[in-house]
């Protein structure tokens, strides 16, 4: 089976899967009162109240733009949606729609690695816990992955005109539909300014920028106006009490907290609120609470905490071999130049295959270091820098990495440490500053 077709199973199962979450039990939505205020404005913007200028108020207590209301409003009175319901089924096709020309663009602009990397994002968006869980909310938020897609797509084609034009233009009205947008577009547009400007045509950018923002005229006077009553535009800076600081100390550990189980999916926040306790009893067999529930979402947590606590253990491991060898070879090219005439004493210690620390000694005949460059790793790796050459003016210098450390070359056993016999030694020592 070729690799392309792999790709295209793969990606294919990858679609259906997050479309069957998406789409199914459509009435196990959340609707309080933000959702019904959404779902109410959206039906009577332009028929019974005038268009707004400003949206609902956010967390920070500043209004979102009113870009946020037109495009519900829009979306219900285009297509017809005048239960809550259909509203959410049209945003997850939405969804589900955008990652298929998110795939299809990755397969006919895109080749090699970039085409699997877009591939790979692609994959784990459709199947985001997260991204599931968040399409059966009535809110503008849901909006902005839709768009985010074609934004980045404009963004990869900045290099012609209508590439950059449509970047500028949809990075203007992300932080519309939703502020947090601002934030992406801003760090986007921040990266190429510094490492990529040279392949922007940046008129067409400006000009698509200056258009998108124009509908955020109105905000801007309110954020620049500082109306009374509005949370978070108050100019003066009124420091809280001591007390408020713990407050927010335990919110960030919270918020971390569910960063992690909602990467995970083990989050129950979001779905039954304050009711996790009362949830965490079920299923009740013959009166009894069996807390089921609970154990499995235990279980889960443990599995994927050990899971990923191996993995970097692994990985970490296997960083060891690889500098390993990277110093064998620098440390061949030096005494290929003068094979006999180095020395010095060595300290060794290595790391077994179990990752402890053993404590070795094996006498050879190391070459003596002027200055050393280690490895700035979890585990100390390094090479001489640069080694004395008696009959060399200076010093050859070999530099490979920052921090010092001590080397040395150890052998199996006591001999002649000559050239041949190198590539078969092993590289061990301990971090020192010099």
């Amino acid at each position: 089976m070729s690799n392309s077709r792999n790709w295209n199973m793969f990606i294919l199962l990858c679609l259906c899967l997050g479309s069957v979450f998406r789409l199914i039990w459509v009435q196990d939505m959340e609707y309080k009162g933000d959702e019904a205020w959404w779902f109410h404005k959206s039906q009577v913007i332009g028929r019974t109240e005038p268009i707004p200028m400003r949206g609902l108020i956010s967390a920070s207590g500043v209004d979102n733009p009113g870009m946020s209301l037109w495009i519900m409003a829009a979306l219900a009175q285009g297509f017809g949606l005048d239960t809550p319901t259909s509203f959410v089924r049209a945003i997850q096709v939405g969804a589900i729609l955008a990652l298929v020309v998110l795939f299809l663009f990755a397969r006919q602009r895109l080749s090699g690695a970039e085409r699997q990397q877009w591939y790979w994002g692609g994959a784990l968006a459709s199947v985001n816990f997260t991204a599931v869980l968040f399409s059966r909310k009535l809110w503008p938020v849901e909006l902005l992955p839709i768009f985010s897609i074609f934004f980045l797509m404009a963004w990869w084609q900045r290099r012609n005109f209508w590439g950059a034009f449509f970047w500028g233009l949809l990075g203007a009205l992300l932080g519309q539909i939703q502020m947090s947008g601002f934030f992406y577009a801003a760090a986007l547009f921040l990266w190429t300014a510094l490492f990529n400007r040279k392949a922007v045509r940046w008129p067409a950018w400006v000009l698509g920028s200056a258009i998108g923002a124009l509908p955020l005229i109105p905000w801007l006077a309110y954020i620049a106006a500082g109306e009374s009553g509005q949370r978070g535009i108050d100019w003066n800076f009124h420091a809280p009490p001591i007390g408020e600081y713990f407050g927010y100390l335990w919110h960030f550990m919270r918020y971390g907290r569910d960063w992690f189980e909602y990467a995970l999916g083990t989050s129950w926040v979001s779905s039954i609120g304050n009711h996790e306790a009362e949830f965490a009893r079920y299923p009740i067999v013959g009166g009894y609470e069996t807390y089921l529930v609970f154990a499995a979402r235990t279980l889960l947590l443990a599995a994927f905490v050990y899971i990923g606590g191996r993995l970097l253990y692994v990985a970490g491991l296997r960083c060891v071999p690889n500098q390993q060898k990277l110093c064998a070879h620098q440390v061949a090219k030096v005494l290929a130049v003068s094979p006999n005439s180095a020395e010095c004493v060595s300290y060794p210690i290595r790391i077994d295959r179990h990752g402890s620390l053993v404590h070795t000694w094996a006498h050879a005949k190391p070459i003596l270091a002027g200055w050393f460059l280690g490895a700035p790793a979890l585990l100390d790796c390094g090479v001489p820098a640069a080694v004395c050459l008696p009959g060399k003016p200076g010093i050859a210098r070999f530099k490979i990495w920052r921090e010092a450390a001590a080397w040395n070359v150890v052998r199996p056993s006591c001999g002649d440490s000559s050239l041949p016999l190198l590539h078969s030694c092993e590289l061990r020592g301990t971090r020192r500053r010099l």
